[in-house]
């Protein structure tokens, strides 16, 4: 796994947990399947900008915050 997509699984999983929101909530905020933070989360998926910023922007945070 690269180190951005290892840092995306890391720092979503963080953020999210953080704000207190499970997988189900923060993917009917972002307009995207469960299953995609699911993906996302384990490494498994990479994410488009569009979609990292509005995972960002529910969890109120810049989006190079994810990938850092």
């Amino acid at each position: 796994m690269s180190k951005l997509r290892n840092n995306l699984a890391a720092n979503l999983k963080h953020w999210r947990k953080k704000r207190n929101l499970s997988v189900e909530e923060l993917a009917e905020r972002c307009d995207i399947h469960w299953d995609m933070v699911y993906k996302l989360q384990r490494g498994d998926r990479w994410v488009g900008d569009e979609t990292l910023e509005r995972l960002a922007d529910v969890l109120e945070i810049d989006p190079w915050e994810l990938l850092k």
